[in-house]
């Protein structure tokens, strides 16, 4: 029984990264870096890219590991292999090591390549973030059918425009122009993964906007989100004079975004997975090509 036990769990690396969810990752992390390219009068050098990659990478790693604490009862049923659902590591350890250890090397590596006053600007800003996010954890069904919820996941993208706009220059209405594209495109994307989590929702009690509106309303409210932030995107790429193959990347992410969308609508749950691969790969997309235009 004991050899069975030990053949079925991953290796804690791999529980860790379990954990970080890296699938979601890039798309959580890029928009820092969109911020450092777009608020700066010159392009980040490498160790600031290296900076901002990592400050993005550990500390939405640990709200990501933050998240799977307080959702560890709707992880039963919607994402079981998840390392804190499975037993891999004890609450302590999670939250001890996974939480509270990434939030604080990224807000020390701030607080250490940054000038004071601009760096503790942003570790406030970052602070505002964790902040939400426990709002959030603590009372998921904030606001009327889920909209308070929305917002603060639709919010928490922009505010990590910012950060990556604070590290390197300064704010402006074209980082502020990213800044809610992003937002609004990832705000689409939280509309999606609620819809593949109503089973579990549903069990829990929380209200997301799919259990109230229905399937069908949601993701026609996730695909007008998309084209809104993409419409942003596309008159930043305009403002910034960026090349065709940069709107074509930008255009490739809008269908990729739509297709997927359409993909949940189906009923049988094993198109869902390919539907949120494509959702996700879609934002990143998104973001890169808001990258790339502020590199020529």
């Amino acid at each position: 029984m004991s050899g069975q036990h030990v053949a079925s769990t991953p290796p804690l690396t791999l529980g860790v990264l379990r954990a970080w969810k890296p699938h979601v990752q890039p798309a959580i992390v890029l928009p820092v870096l969109v911020g450092a390219t777009t608020a700066g009068q010159s392009r980040p050098a490498p160790m600031d890219w290296l900076v901002a990659a990592c400050v993005g990478f550990f500390y939405m790693g640990g709200v990501s590991a933050l998240n799977d604490v307080f959702d560890l009862e709707r992880d039963k049923v919607n994402h079981p292999n998840r390392p804190l659902t499975r037993g891999d590591l004890s609450l302590r350890h999670y939250v001890m090591g996974l939480v509270i250890a990434p939030v604080v090397i990224s807000l020390l590596l701030l607080l250490i390549t940054l000038a004071p006053a601009r760096g503790l600007l942003v570790v406030e800003i970052l602070c505002l973030i964790e902040v939400m996010h426990l709002v959030y954890c603590l009372h998921p069904n904030l606001g009327m059918a889920g909209f308070g919820r929305q917002l603060l996941l639709t919010v928490g993208p922009m505010l990590l425009v910012l950060v990556g706009g604070l590290g390197h220059g300064l704010v402006t209405s074209r980082l502020i122009l990213c800044a809610v594209s992003i937002g609004l495109f990832f705000g689409s994307g939280i509309i999606l993964k609620d819809l593949s989590d109503i089973p579990g929702d549903q069990k829990s009690g929380l209200v997301t906007l799919p259990i109230h509106w229905g399937r069908n309303l949601a993701v026609k409210v996730s695909c007008f989100g998309q084209l809104v932030a993409t419409s942003l995107g596309y008159t930043y790429l305009i403002l910034v004079r960026a090349s065709v193959s940069v709107f074509g990347w930008m255009t490739l992410s809008l269908v990729m975004s739509l297709t997927g969308t359409m993909t949940l609508l189906h009923r049988k749950q094993r198109y869902w997975g390919p539907g949120m691969l494509m959702a996700y790969t879609s934002q990143f997309i998104f973001e890169l090509a808001l990258i790339l235009s502020n590199k020529q």
